[in-house]
């Protein structure tokens, strides 16, 4: 990344952190933020964006949920690798289990191969 970057426009949500604080602050770039990612998206197709900030897979979604496909695209340059898990209350009388069954579930799902299959269904807008 570099300063070139500071001459687009790009879209983000409020609230949001998307890891590239660096970016903000050392390179100026700025990040135009929304409250619903989905204007993002519409601003997007119109032309009022060059860029939106958004994870892979929801961006995919949200592409073909918009029925915007014929018009947005995901660019192949990761920025950020995020991890995500799965929160859970301390506080619960079921954390444990919570915890255990869960995690026994997704390995389940990816030793089985099925993990990628429901990742690239719903990537395909098979699931709503």
């Amino acid at each position: 990344m570099n300063n070139s970057l500071t001459q687009y426009t790009i879209g983000g949500v409020l609230g949001y952190s998307y890891g590239l604080d660096d970016l903000e602050s050392d390179n100026g770039w700025k990040i135009r933020r929304v409250a619903s990612p989905e204007s993002n998206y519409q601003k997007l197709a119109a032309g009022r964006l060059d860029g939106v900030l958004e994870d892979l897979n929801v961006g995919k979604q949200t592409i073909n949920e918009m029925e915007l496909g014929g018009q947005l695209e995901p660019a192949e340059q990761i920025l950020s690798e995020r991890e995500y898990h799965v929160i859970i209350s301390k506080a619960s009388p079921r954390a444990q289990e919570l915890l255990e069954v869960l995690n026994q579930g997704l390995k389940q799902l990816v030793d089985e191969g099925k993990a990628d299959q429901y990742l690239e269904a719903t990537l395909r807008g098979e699931y709503q």
